[in-house]
């Protein structure tokens, strides 16, 4: 009886160890570098040419295991609240870049319709085509999270994103859509904080589990006494 108790006791121990561990990686890793692809299609077609800028808006930091963000040195002097509406924080944002000398860098979009970013840090960014193919619109401007967590809580530090563009015979629709985001599982994968549902059911187990052991030990106690 007291090898199954001591059992129950430390399977018990292991899953909370287990369950601890997992939710203290569920978070991004802000050392590990990024990469971003912004692609250029109209229908099945690539739109090279042009020139797109990409701005870090601000730094993301965990803090009390949570992630928050904090403005770039170019961006403190600014009222942008990054919770707003997409439409409103990208007129926000833009406003701001046009008076504002802010640090950026600059991608010339190849043929392929192709523009890469790397050795990006972990934060919240503003993508601004500044200069567009012949035939086209410019890309309409979008934020975007760094890393980026996929639908299965997963995050991913090799993102590819599809960028709204229009032929300059069309109107340009809803500015407010977001682009279309794809990642590429690269390294650990971390899943994100809230969000996984699976510890819960393991978390109740242990807590029957342990009710169960104190259960064993008042019966052993009982006879004992008996």
């Amino acid at each position: 009886m007291k090898r199954i108790v001591s059992f129950i006791t430390l399977f018990c121990i292991s899953i909370s160890i287990l369950v601890t561990t997992v939710y203290a990686d569920a978070l991004p890793d802000l050392t590990k570098e990024i990469t971003l692809t912004v692609n250029f299609r109209y229908d099945s077609k690539n739109i090279g040419g042009g020139e797109i800028e990409l701005y870090k808006i601000a730094d993301t930091v965990i803090e009390n295991n949570n992630t928050d963000h904090i403005l770039t040195s170019d961006f403190k002097g600014s009222s942008l609240d990054l919770s707003k509406d997409t439409k409103v924080l990208v007129n926000d944002i833009g406003a701001y870049i046009t008076e504002h000398s802010c640090e950026h860098i600059t991608r010339e979009i190849d043929k392929e319709g192709r523009a890469v970013f790397e050795e990006l840090t972990p934060g919240f960014y503003f993508v601004l085509q500044t200069r567009s193919s012949e035939d086209y619109y410019p890309s309409v401007p979008f934020t975007i999270e760094l890393p980026v967590m996929d639908e299965n809580g997963i995050y991913s530090y090799d993102v590819s994103v599809k960028a709204k563009v229009s032929p300059k015979t069309n109107e340009t629709d809803d500015t407010t859509k977001k682009p279309d985001i794809t990642t590429k599982p690269n390294g650990s994968k971390l899943p994100q904080t809230g969000q996984l549902k699976w510890p819960v059911p393991i978390l109740t187990a242990i807590g029957l589990g342990m009710i169960t052991i104190g259960i064993i030990l008042s019966r052993g106690k009982r006879k004992n006494e008996e």
